[in-house]
Parts: C-alpha cells; sequence; structure tokens
C-alpha cells in the first residue's frame, strides 16, 4: 500500500499524514461491489481503474436511473453512516480494479483526524454530480438518453487519439442502464449508425462522429454543463 498513496485521485487537497492514514485502511478488491466477508459494515470504495453503471430499477421501468463511473470515482461516502440497503444492478462495462475502505476503520480514524471528514465530503460531491447528470437526462427523449450514455462511456474511457472510440457495452448492457426496452433502443442505434455517427458491432459500439454525437445533447444546453 506504500505507492497507492501517489496513484489515488484524490477529490480534494489532504494533509499527506491525513493520506497516509487514509491509506492504511484499504482492502484491495477485484469486483465491485466488494466482497461481502469484506464488506461487513458498509464503507467507502474507490474506483482504481475499470468502468461501471449502477442502475436502480426493473424491467417495468422507463427512466434512466442509472450512474456511469470510471478511474478515479469514489463511492459510498454519503451512505455511510446511513442504515438503509439500496439493491442495484452493476453493469461492467470494463474489468475493475477497487479499493475499499471500510467503516470501522475510517470512524476510528475520523476521530483522530477531522480531515477525514473533509475528504467523505468532496468524494461524496463528486459520486452526486454524476448521478444527477443521469437523473436529468432521464427526463428527455430515448435518442438524448441513449447519446448521452455512449459519450459519458467515452469520456471515462482511455483512448488514442486518432482513433476511433469503442465503447465496449451490449444492447442488453446499454438497455439496462438507459431504461429503454431493446426494441426501441435498437432503433435508435440504427438511425444513429445510418447518419453515419456510430458504427455497430456484436458487443461494442464504434463512435464514429463524437462532435454530431455531442450536438444531439444540445437539449440539455442550460441544464447541465457536460465537460
Amino acid at each position: 500500500m506504500d505507492t497507492l498513496h501517489h496513484t489515488i485521485q484524490w477529490p480534494c487537497e489532504l494533509p499527506t499524514e491525513t493520506k497516509d492514514a487514509i491509506v492504511l485502511c484499504a482492502i484491495r478488491a477485484s469486483q465491485f461491489p466488494i466482497a461481502k466477508s469484506e464488506a461487513k459494515s458498509g464503507g467507502v470504495t474507490y474506483l482504481k481503474k475499470g468502468i461501471i453503471a449502477i442502475t436502480f430499477g426493473n424491467e417495468n421501468t422507463n427512466t434512466m436511473n442509472s450512474g456511469i463511473y470510471g478511474e478515479g470515482s469514489w463511492l459510498g461516502s454519503s451512505m455511510i453512516n446511513q442504515s438503509v440497503h439500496l439493491h442495484a444492478s452493476i453493469e461492467e462495462l470494463e474489468p475493475v480494479e477497487v479499493i475499499y475502505f471500510p467503516k470501522e476503520r475510517i470512524d476510528a480514524l475520523a476521530a483522530t483526524d477531522p480531515f477525514v471528514y473533509k475528504w467523505l465530503y468532496h468524494c461524496s460531491v463528486r459520486a452526486q454530480q454524476q448521478w444527477l447528470f443521469a437523473q436529468i437526462t432521464s427526463l428527455h427523449d430515448r435518442q438524448t438518453r441513449v447519446v448521452f450514455t455512449l459519450l459519458e462511456i467515452a469520456r471515462l474511457m482511455k483512448t488514442v487519439k486518432g482513433s476511433f472510440i469503442k465503447v465496449s457495452a451490449s444492447q442488453k448492457q446499454l438497455s439496462a442502464i438507459t431504461g429503454i426496452s431493446r426494441p426501441r433502443l435498437n432503433e435508435v442505434l440504427k438511425m444513429l449508425e445510418s447518419s453515419g455517427e456510430i458504427s455497430i458491432e456484436r458487443g461494442s459500439i464504434h463512435l464514429i462522429e463524437p462532435s454530431k454525437l455531442q450536438h444531439r445533447l444540445s437539449v440539455l444546453d442550460g441544464t447541465i454543463r457536460l465537460n
């Protein structure tokens, strides 16, 4: 764990001593959510590698109740002291590596270091921003929801300059993330493909014209800021 301090994308400025102490609380894992045997009482999870979508809802919903998170995301801090247990489905879009910080260790550290509360606050702000973007997008039509999802996944990917962006997500996964049925989702994707903006392959989608796709999100201007 001695090098973890320097590889983590911290959500705010913290004293070196606080970072070192937080890192000493860490447990590495290769899945999300972390195994119940390791996560007995909640805590904070840091996504060190990979992309996931956390989705709430069921097959009968018609909304995008999903947050898409990539490398550097902090999850769980806003619920660390809540007894509510939420059930969500996880779509792993790229293989993940996570760092887990158990609640009991964080509580013990916070009792002696108030900067831990600053860390928890900023972790929460970042995660809530991503969730808010998804909820606002859910108010719009199917095309907007699909394009937003594709570009959000692409934003979190590591890409090679000058090459087409390949989003490795199946239509089943996109349907779960957007809350759009497979037939209706396929209609949107086929329309985008016919306009030359994407290319569909089995289990993946190439973004041929990202700028044109971005233009389709102009309906969100003034509501959220897309970076």
